[in-house]
């Protein structure tokens, strides 16, 4: 989400800015695959070029998405997620985190053999929570492990984020569902379930509305939290 009105999204090569009734605002093609987008603040977004290994980022407003100088990450694997956290961009990889500045600027590494693929990320309260084909892993900004969280009924996790409450939301791809987990990786409920067919990539909380955003194939869905 880009504010309370507009929303960005990625499909394959574009990154694309509609308004949430569904108007088309703007579209740019970035040239390789894309994984992960974000926002950085309400006037630049970033995104992952999967196998170009590269961080994009550009500026965005009503009627344009335009690019700045891409970041080029020499890191050896393909990059995946992505998500914006108290001024710094935080990029999954194999067994590696990424952190760069606003700018993207590499700040350092979070670099643990056991992490795996950080395919889906989300950071708050201090700490990383990313999905890896099978399970929920959470560890703290220094790598770090605090919890991992599986479940059967839970097949190939994959988007993943959290409310201002860090609880957890993380979407099933096989399993078709969406579970809700408290901050310290319990499961508090099965939020939704039989989800509609198409492909499950991403969901994302938006703090400033309450709701949960996701995509089967290529329809967005949203869903309105109650609040406490």
């Amino acid at each position: 989400m880009v504010g309370e009105n507009r929303l960005l999204l990625a499909t394959s090569y574009c990154v694309y800015l509609y308004r949430i009734d569904g108007a088309y605002l703007a579209s740019l093609n970035l040239g390789y695959y894309i994984w992960g987008v974000d926002t950085v603040d309400k006037n630049t977004g970033a995104a992952t070029q999967k196998t170009g290994r590269k961080v994009v980022l550009f500026s965005i407003d009503d009627k344009n998405l335009t690019l700045l100088n891409p970041v080029a990450c020499s890191y050896g694997n393909e990059i995946l997620g992505i998500k914006s956290y108290d001024e710094r961009l935080y990029v999954g990889s194999k067994d590696k985190i990424i952190v760069l500045d606003t700018v993207g600027s590499l700040i350092q590494g979070i670099t643990q053999p056991s992490l795996g693929w950080i395919r889906h990320l989300s950071v708050s309260d201090d700490k990383i929570v990313y999905t890896n084909f099978s399970v929920v892993q959470c560890i703290t900004l220094r790598g770090e492990r605090v919890f991992q969280f599986s479940s059967k009924n839970l097949s190939y996790p994959e988007g993943i984020s959290t409310d201002s409450d860090n609880n957890i939301y993380v979407i099933g791809q096989s399993s078709r569902n969406i579970f809700q987990l408290n901050p310290q990786g319990k499961l508090h409920r099965v939020l939704l379930q039989n989800l509609p067919q198409g492909q499950i990539n991403s969901l994302f909380f938006c703090r400033q509305t309450n709701r949960l955003v996701f995509n089967t194939g290529r329809t967005v869905h949203f869903y309105e939290m109650k609040r406490k």
